[in-house]
């Protein structure tokens, strides 16, 4: 699996949970627009409060604040309204004598105690908003976890092949016997470039890439500072989620008069993770056109 592709599948179930908290702040901004409410401090409450806290308690709020449409021009009324203030249409009876709000069911105005007509025309009261959006995203809220979660347990269970490798230190002497006078000019070259002042705490690779049949074999020169002369050595390769690492623990020996070469087939350049005497080193790794191991590789 290449690294992009692992990104890709950590970061796709991080965008959906994402969307949860952007489409409930949409909703809330919309909701409370409608409600005459503070939209943006609710918006705020309802996205950052963990938990989905704030958008229970807006929910729970928002019923104090009327939800009501004129069935004419949908504008948004209370039940108070006796006539739409937009297109006039008339929402609530009214008395004919002092035009106060009255229900259909009442006999007399409270108001001025006039009788009320039985016949009630030309009244549209108001009607409450159809709310679709709400199910949407309580269903979003459970649907989308269970999404990302199945994603990331598919991505963690897929079979990773830990692919071939190999590590052998070499007697800096040897090493110089080995390989031919050109590549230990180069490598000499590059090292001497690369560390400046060398660093207990740092490590040095030039890397290498060989394409055979569309596979990869890398090869790498390690200059580790006080590990030489190693007696054992733990040494692996792992295949993941996010790409192949090297693992190399070793000893420390305080001896610099090796280096170590190593050789791995891989989709994609392995990591390096180089750990001597429990101390965990940095790698600074040089990429080259050339063969720096003992390895040998047909022309």
């Amino acid at each position: 699996m290449s690294s992009s592709s692992a990104v890709l599948i950590l970061f796709f179930p991080l965008i959906l949970l994402l969307i949860i908290p952007v489409s409930i702040g949409i909703y809330v901004w919309r909701d409370a627009k409608r409600r005459r409410m503070n939209a943006v401090l609710w918006t705020i409450i309802a996205i950052f409060a963990p938990t989905l806290i704030g958008f229970i308690v807006y929910l729970l709020v928002r019923n104090s604040y009327s939800d009501l449409e004129c069935p004419s021009c949908r504008t948004p009324v209370t039940k108070e309204y006796a006539v739409c203030p937009k297109c006039g249409a008339k929402l609530r009876m009214s008395c004919p004598q002092c035009a106060f709000p009255v229900e259909p069911d009442w006999k007399v105005c409270p108001h001025c105690a006039a009788p009320l007509p039985e016949d009630v025309r030309e009244v549209t009261p108001p009607v409450r908003r159809k709310d679709k959006a709400l199910w949407k995203i309580l269903v979003a809220v459970i649907i989308l976890p269970i999404i990302a979660i199945g994603i990331l347990f598919a991505a963690m269970s897929l079979p990773t092949g830990t692919g071939s490798c190999g590590m052998q230190e070499v007697p800096f002497d040897e090493y110089k016997e080995i390989v031919s006078e050109t590549v230990y000019q180069e490598v000499q070259a590059d090292l001497s470039g690369m560390v400046q002042q060398q660093s207990l705490d740092k490590a040095y690779a030039l890397r290498y890439e060989r394409n055979v049949n569309g596979s990869s074999e890398y090869f790498y020169l390690l200059v580790i500072p006080g590990a030489g002369d190693q007696t054992h050595t733990s040494f692996g390769q792992s295949t993941g989620l996010f790409g192949t690492t090297l693992e190399i623990d070793l000893a420390w020996t305080g001896d610099d008069g090796s280096v170590f070469c190593l050789i791995s087939s891989a989709a994609n350049p392995p990591r390096l993770k180089i750990t001597v005497g429990d101390k965990k080193l940095d790698c600074e790794i040089k990429d080259v056109s050339y063969n720096p191991t003992v390895y040998l590789t047909e022309p």
